[in-house]
């Protein structure tokens, strides 16, 4: 994947400082958007994973992904939270108590092999080091048969709309999230990452390339900013 890596450095302190602002900061600069988005990524998961029993939601953050998997899946199920953030994960905890929350990079997951029937990131593959391995092991982790979902930002390419959206965010997330958390230059970062980051068709044929025992799907979510990608492993 052609993409220059964060420092996991960097990583850290931006979200050791907007930990506590993170939410709202979220709502307001999303103008809602995000929990509709994350809505769209847990119920097309539902469909792709129908059967799905145990769930684990890497670069959780503050857990809201978790969380809307847990009130939508049956009282079996068995949800996990994992986040490499400290202070992102205390705010979890404090969210909700009935999901397994765990300490964990994405590049080296604790997890067994074939541990989960499902798999989620969200707006956290273009926050690490090295997506192609944690992409390999959100596949390591997933059983044969299940599946792994990603919602991200990405580069519009040629969308009109959706270079217009970017442009309009760069200026928004830098002055409103500095606004609300004090940290704009952590918002200025991220919204490079968004922007830089590879699109829904970029990332589609990379993961074919990267998991040939897959299938992969994409779905662009209103209003073209950000995007599912999903995978569904082979039995076999």
């Amino acid at each position: 994947m052609r993409w220059t890596p964060p420092q996991p450095e960097t990583v850290q302190k931006i979200f050791r400082l907007i930990s506590r602002h993170y939410d709202l900061a979220n709502r307001v600069l999303s103008l809602g958007l995000d929990q509709s988005w994350r809505k769209a990524a847990v119920r097309h998961s539902l469909r792709l994973c129908p059967t799905a029993k145990d769930v684990l939601d890497l670069a959780t953050g503050t857990g809201d992904l978790a969380i809307a998997f847990h009130r939508k899946m049956s009282q079996s199920a068995r949800i996990t939270g994992a986040d490499f953030n400290p202070e992102m994960l205390l705010i979890a905890r404090e969210k909700h108590s009935k999901i397994n929350w765990q300490l964990a990079d994405a590049t080296r997951l604790s997890f067994q092999d074939h541990s989960f029937d499902l798999v989620s990131i969200s707006f956290g593959l273009r926050n690490v080091e090295d997506p192609d391995q944690a992409i390999r092991e959100l596949f390591r982790v997933t059983r044969p048969g299940g599946c792994i979902v990603i919602l991200e930002f990405g580069n519009p390419g040629s969308s009109i709309c959706g270079r217009v959206i970017h442009r309009f965010n760069r200026l928004w997330l830098r002055l409103m999230g500095g606004a609300l958390t004090g940290a704009g230059w952590a918002y200025q970062y991220l919204s490079r990452t968004s922007e830089s980051f590879p699109g829904a068709s970029q990332l589609q044929a990379h993961c074919h390339t990267l998991l040939p025992s897959s299938s992969v799907t994409t779905k662009t979510l209103f209003p073209g900013i950000c995007y599912l990608c999903m995978i569904q492993k082979n039995q076999n």
